[in-house]
Parts: C-alpha cells; sequence; structure tokens
C-alpha cells in the first residue's frame, strides 16, 4: 500500500511540475494543484482526480471546491492541462472578485471561466452580481457575460439592474476599459469615470431581456438598456416604460438619468441602438404616451 500512494504521489508531482514547465514564462503562468484526501492519476485517460479541499491556483486567482478534474495532452512526456473542471462547494477567489458557484469549468488554451449553479454570486470592486444560470468570464476580451435571472447592485450608487443576460465590460490598468472608446453612445455625457478607480472594476454594462433598472426615484423596464460606470446615464429602448413621481412614460427609447429627476422618452429607437436590419417603417408614426397618476 505504501508502494501505491508514493507512485500516486510522484505522478502527482510530475504532473504539476509539468504543468509549471509549460507555463514558466510570463504569458502562461502555472497551475498550483493540492488536495486534503488525495489524488488519483489515470494516465491513459489523460485525467487527474483531485479530492477534498481541493484548491487550483494560477497567476493571482484561487478556485477552491470539493472535487476537481483536469483533462491534460501529452506532449513530448509532459502533461499539458487543457480544461479543469470544479465541483461542490466552489469559491474562486482573486483581486477582481469573489465568486460562488456549484461548478467552475476553466479552458487552458482561451483562458475562458465559466461557473454554473442555480445561484451564482459575484462580490466584485464596483457591484455585486447573482445569476442562475451561468457566469461566463473572458479574460482576453476583458468581458462577462451572465445568464439567467440576473441582478446587479451597484456598490457606488443606489442602482439595482435585472435582467435575463448581462455583459460586463472591465477597465484594465492603462486602458479605458473593455468597451472600446469609439463605441460610445452621443448622449453618454455627464461625470468621467473616476481615474483613480482600481484596474478591472466594470467599465461598461449591457443588459438584454425582461430588463429592470430600479433608481431612489424612479423604476424603469425594457427590453435592452445599457450604461457607463460612473456616468449619470442610462440608455433603455424597446418597450420602455418609465414611472416617475406620479407619472408614467411609455416609448421606444429612453434615456434615464441616474441623479437627476428627469427622464427622456422617445418615440423612435435611435440608429446606434436600432436592431441590425430593421426596416424603418416600422420606427414610423410611434407615439410617446405619459400617464400622470393623481396622488
Amino acid at each position: 500500500m505504501k508502494n501505491i500512494w508514493n507512485k500516486i504521489f510522484i505522478l502527482c508531482v510530475l504532473l504539476i511540475s509539468s504543468f509549471a514547465e509549460m507555463g514558466s514564462g510570463a504569458s502562461n503562468p502555472p497551475i498550483d494543484i493540492s488536495a486534503a484526501s488525495g489524488v488519483n492519476i489515470f494516465d491513459s485517460e489523460n485525467r487527474l482526480e483531485a479530492y477534498d479541499q481541493v484548491s487550483i491556483s494560477r497567476s493571482e486567482a484561487t478556485i477552491y471546491g470539493d472535487k476537481a478534474t483536469v483533462f491534460y495532452e501529452k506532449k513530448n512526456d509532459k502533461r499539458q492541462p487543457t480544461q479543469l473542471r470544479v465541483t461542490g462547494k466552489v469559491i474562486s477567489v482573486s483581486p477582481q472578485a469573489t465568486i460562488y458557484s456549484n461548478q467552475a469549468q476553466y479552458n487552458v488554451a482561451t483562458e475562458q471561466l465559466s461557473f454554473l449553479g442555480r445561484q451564482i454570486k459575484l462580490f466584485g470592486l464596483s457591484a455585486n452580481i447573482k445569476a442562475h444560470k451561468n457566469l461566463d468570464y473572458y479574460p482576453q476580451k476583458k468581458k462577462a457575460v451572465a445568464r439567467g435571472s440576473v441582478e446587479m447592485v451597484d456598490i457606488k450608487s443606489p442602482q439595482k439592474l435585472y435582467g435575463d443576460e448581462l455583459t460586463f465590460y472591465f477597465r484594465d490598468a492603462g486602458n479605458e476599459g473593455g468597451k472600446p472608446t469609439k463605441k460610445k453612445s452621443p448622449v453618454q455625457s455627464g461625470a468621467a469615470s473616476d481615474s483613480s478607480e482600481m484596474a478591472h472594476s466594470i467599465d461598461y454594462v449591457e443588459a438584454h431581456g425582461h430588463v429592470k433598472v430600479v433608481l431612489p426615484a424612479k423604476i424603469a423596464t425594457g427590453d435592452h438598456a445599457s450604461f457607463k460606470s460612473g456616468e449619470n446615464v442610462i440608455e433603455m429602448w424597446g418597450n420602455v416604460l418609465v414611472t416617475d413621481d406620479n407619472k408614467q412614460l411609455r416609448g421606444a427609447y429612453a434615456i434615464v438619468y441616474k441623479n437627476e429627476g428627469q427622464s427622456k422618452v422617445y418615440a423612435e429607437i435611435p440608429a446606434h441602438k436600432a436592431p441590425k436590419g430593421q426596416p424603418k417603417k416600422q420606427q414610423k408614426n410611434k407615439r410617446v404616451k405619459i400617464v400622470l397618476l393623481p396622488q
């Protein structure tokens, strides 16, 4: 029995060493794996399983869970990981966010990190996010997509955002953010983002499907919404309804101001927000409606 455990330990060391050699470059950091109860190597199947209090670390991020499975390829007598899967009570910790889920999957080649579960919770630098289907993070694109009754609570302002799918673009050090500057909407004026804000915080948000924005003095719903972090403007389009004080405004497109009592609602969706290929005639003869609610 002792010889068997020694063999497993040696295989584990060799595997982790091959990870480190593969990732010795600055752009490809090593993967460090540890487990409390043991590691099984299925070398004929190019697979490793680690059990109990598992931790997988790479660069500044660490994923914890009950069980981890690592799939790898053999090249030149070295094992090169291709995919990692962590299950159980999964916790991902990094300088950007702490994420809780039931399962995490990591694609080594694309660096895509996916979280799955009935309730995924992300506690970040500028917002807290909940999702009930999955959350995919694309570090190379500085983008994350959350799906399934998503809720976003802004930490820096009293604002909540709900939708079927929310896409987040992150600010990086020395960059204005993941969303290219040239794609800014012409109506996105207002206070500029704080230049001292920590790197990797949320820079730009898009919401789609059953969108709801909750502010202290108003509630707005629609099919889509977008806004830039630190600015005073939220754009909404598609079946927009803004309830503000004692009135309701209905239209195709709205500019909602976070810190002011006013909202602007329009009968047509502007060109920069209109769905691609939509005929212009569908935009004609639409009207803005207002309903006053006596108190």
